[in-house]
C-alpha cells in the first residue's frame, strides 16, 4: 500500500515545487516591470464657482476647473477707467490643505497697450486653501489709459498650479 501512494506522493511534490517555481518567476518578473512606483494621490480637489459682478457690465467670466483655469473676457475696457473688480469663489472640497504653487496669466488680448491696464489678483501664489473651505479670488481691473471712442477688449486667462500642503 506504501508503494502504491510513493507515485501520488512524488507527483504532488513536483507539482508543488512546479507551483512554487511559476509563482516566484511570476513575481519577479512583475517587480522587474513595474518597479518600485510613487502612488500619488491628491487629497484635494479645487472647484472654482460663483462669479460675482458687482457693477452693470457685458463681461464674461469663464470657468474650467479641470484645467484650474479662469477666463475673463471684457468686451469694453472703458468700464474700467474706476478701478472695477468681481470675484470668483474657490473652494477645496477635499480634506487636505492646498497651496498655489504657481499662477500664470496667459493668453492677454487686447489691441491697447498693457501698461495702462493695472491687474490686482487677491489669490496668488504660496496662498494657502484648507480643506473644506472656500475663499474669494478678487480681481480688481483699472484702465489708466485715455477713454477709447470704440470699444475696445481686453482677454486674459488666470491658470493656477495647486499643490498639497506637507507639514
Amino acid at each position: 500500500m506504501t508503494q502504491n501512494k510513493l507515485p501520488y506522493f512524488m507527483l504532488y511534490i513536483l507539482a508543488s515545487i512546479l507551483v512554487i517555481s511559476i509563482t516566484m518567476t511570476y513575481i519577479i518578473i512583475q517587480k522587474d516591470e513595474s518597479g518600485a512606483g510613487m502612488i500619488t494621490t491628491n487629497y484635494y480637489d479645487i472647484m472654482f464657482t460663483n462669479t460675482t459682478i458687482d457693477f452693470d457690465s457685458k463681461i464674461q467670466v469663464n470657468i474650467d476647473d479641470d484645467k484650474d483655469k479662469i477666463s475673463i473676457n471684457i468686451p469694453n475696457i472703458n468700464e474700467y477707467k474706476n478701478k472695477n473688480s468681481f470675484s470668483v469663489d474657490v473652494i477645496n472640497i477635499g480634506n487636505i490643505d492646498a497651496y498655489v504653487e504657481n499662477m500664470y496669466l496667459n493668453n492677454i488680448s487686447t489691441e491697447i497697450e498693457t501698461s495702462n491696464i493695472n491687474l490686482d489678483i487677491s489669490f496668488v501664489k504660496d496662498d494657502v486653501i484648507k480643506g473644506s473651505q472656500t475663499k474669494k479670488i478678487i480681481i480688481s481691473i483699472e484702465y489708466t489709459g485715455e477713454e477709447l471712442k470704440e470699444e475696445t477688449g481686453f482677454s486674459f486667462d488666470i491658470n493656477y498650479k495647486f499643490t498639497e500642503v506637507v507639514l
